[in-house]
């Protein structure tokens, strides 16, 4: 994992990133299928994580935003469906073929995207805090404990006799609150 603790966490990232909603069920379901079945070459942050604020600020985009997945590469940014069909490309078959979806006109792409967006936490839950993840999946994630948005905690001595779903229940990351910026400041 990327140690972000003595510099911004943009300055040693290499390679396409993805940043989503850390605290919805459905994104974190989709973060866990897409480490199951990419390249291996995908990194990961929460939207909400100081990580994530900092590399969308460096894109030139607002830290606070949370409207949808950002897929970050080196041939640009890109968000909504445009996001969705980028990361297909690093995805095993049949996954990959979602690909072709970019000759979808982006209006009716993202239509159904914004649609998925808007009842992603009534459909599939929302938690108070973000995901955390396993072992393997952590070691693709740009966000360390405190960059990802709070401390995570367990108790290892039970973690390691329990079940994997126990093992997730017990977790937990609390959110800190980040500064909104204020106008006029950089």
């Amino acid at each position: 994992m990327t140690d972000l603790r003595d510099g911004s966490p943009a300055d040693d990232v290499d390679g396409p990133v993805v940043l989503f909603d850390g605290v919805c069920n459905f994104c974190a379901w989709s973060v866990r299928f897409i480490h199951a079945h990419d390249d291996g070459a995908l990194r990961f942050a929460p939207l909400q994580s100081a990580v994530g604020a900092d590399l969308l600020a460096q894109h030139g985009m607002d830290p606070d935003y949370f409207d949808s997945l950002v897929y970050l590469g080196a041939d640009g940014v890109y968000t909504k469906s445009d996001g969705a069909v980028r990361i297909a490309r690093h995805l095993d078959q049949p996954y990959r073929l979602a690909w072709h979806l970019r000759v979808v006109p982006r209006v009716v792409r993202d239509a159904g995207y914004d649609l998925l967006a808007r009842v992603r936490y009534d459909a599939f839950g929302k938690k108070e805090a973000c995901m955390v993840p396993d072992a393997g999946l952590r070691e693709r994630f740009l966000a360390t404990d405190d960059a990802a948005g709070g401390e995570a905690t367990t108790d290892a001595t039970a973690a390691a006799r329990d079940t994997p779903a126990q093992r997730n229940s017990r977790w937990s990351l609390r959110p800190k609150e980040r500064p909104k910026r204020s106008e006029g400041s950089e």
